[in-house]
């Protein structure tokens, strides 16, 4: 089975995820790591994984968010909203475009994804599984906490 595991560059959101990862690599699973240019060296050190480098670094994305303007008349909720958005909602499309011609043409049977990373979500073939915490048909693994 192909998997393609997509996650955003960080390595809180990455190493949650190696368990799963190496269960499925023992059980001979073929899987593709898809995020950022921050991982590539963690994922390509793992030399049983394939990595598909998409989306900006974190560099990019901090640089980004430093050049915003500032909203001074910003409540605390929405000053937290564009943070989230900054920081994982516009990465995450970046890498799910760059993605998406990967993933059709070496198309993934079960795409796993980590709560922030929307790329693995957006990514998939119309008849892949997908596997996040969203949604009545996926699942989200965390550590302590399956749940469908």
């Amino acid at each position: 089975m192909r998997i393609l595991v997509t996650t955003s560059p960080l390595y809180g959101h990455f190493l949650p995820m190696l368990p799963l990862i190496r269960a499925a690599r023992a059980a001979g699973h073929q899987v593709v790591v898809a995020t950022g240019p921050d991982l590539g060296a963690e994922v390509r050190r793992r030399r049983d994984l394939t990595y598909w480098q998409v989306g900006p670094s974190m560099a990019d994305v901090l640089a980004g968010i430093a050049r915003r303007p500032s909203d001074p008349g910003a409540d605390r909720m929405g000053a937290l909203r564009q943070d989230a958005i900054a920081y994982f909602g516009e990465p995450g499309i970046a890498r799910a475009q760059e993605l998406l011609p990967l993933a059709a043409a070496a198309p993934p049977d079960v795409v796993i994804h980590e709560q922030g990373d929307f790329a693995g979500g957006r990514s998939r073939p119309p008849s892949t599984s997908s596997v996040s915490r969203t949604g009545t048909d996926r699942t989200w693994p965390s550590p302590g906490n399956w749940s469908r």
